[in-house]
């Protein structure tokens, strides 16, 4: 098992599996690794793949501060992450959902390291998810017992196994994660990321819909390019799992390409 330790000395799982081009798979409010695994199973035989568990989940460590979660923490675990991995040069990031604002924040702070984006069920920040009517209590008490676990997440397209994994989680991180993405503000930082980036929307995101994602296209410039998944809702990595391999392996190739 291997171990990133960030500045603040957490702990932070990862896998780094393949050789080649780097891509970093990040994760968001359902924060393992595992949703990516069809993904990094495929694309290591061409690619050199990380994925890892955010801070809070799985098993990386789980501190007890609520101030020990942001989401600019996350974008430093992220580097940390990439560094523990030995990756020097530019990567290609690819996010679920609060995993987009982390790339975005990492794309803004490092954006020599960055050399394309794939956002999957996005937003632009967390003005947008209060705007919709989302809270603190809301998400994290939702998942906070198994079976409500199981019933949050199966509309999303989660099988009822990976969806009880979030019962199992540390409340005090569920509720310190579910503040730092409410509470993020980014919209005015996107003018400064110019890394090529697309966009893979659920036609039927419940908790993300369309709308969010025409937003970040547009925040971004209205250069991404925007892929409506048909049939899919807010977990693309699993519910169309070989749709979003082909996608960023497309991508990944024309990152790098120039």
């Amino acid at each position: 098992m291997a171990y990133a330790i960030t500045d603040d000395g957490i702990e932070i799982y990862y896998e780094a599996k393949g050789q080649g081009l780097p891509v970093i798979f990040v994760s968001g409010y359902f924060g393992i690794s595992d949703i990516w695994q069809a993904q990094t199973n495929a694309l290591s035989e061409k690619f050199r793949t990380v994925s890892y568990d955010s801070r809070g989940y799985g098993r990386s460590a789980k501190p007890l501060p609520a101030e020990a979660y942001s989401i600019p923490r996350h974008a430093d675990d992220l580097k940390a992450v990439i560094d523990a991995a030995g990756i020097n040069g530019p990567a290609v990031l690819v996010s679920h959902s609060i995993g987009c604002n982390i790339i975005s924040t990492f794309a803004v702070k490092y954006p020599q390291q960055v050399a394309g984006l794939v956002y999957t069920a996005c937003y632009v920040d967390g003005k947008q998810m209060r705007d919709a009517g989302m809270s603190v209590e809301g998400v994290s008490e939702a998942v906070s017992t198994p079976s409500g676990a199981v019933a949050f997440y199966k509309p999303f397209g989660v099988t009822e196994s990976v969806g009880a994994e979030a019962a199992k989680w540390a409340t005090h991180a569920l509720q310190a994660n579910a503040a730092a993405f409410l509470n993020h503000e980014m919209a005015d930082q996107y003018s400064a990321i110019t890394a090529p980036a697309l966009i893979l929307q659920g036609e039927n995101d419940a908790p993300n819909p369309l709308p969010f994602a025409t937003a970040l296209q547009q925040v971004l410039g209205g250069g991404a390019e925007l892929k409506v998944l048909k049939g899919v809702n807010h977990f693309p990595p699993l519910e169309a799992p070989e749709t979003v391999t082909a996608f960023v392996e497309e991508h990944v190739r024309k990152c790098f390409a120039d």
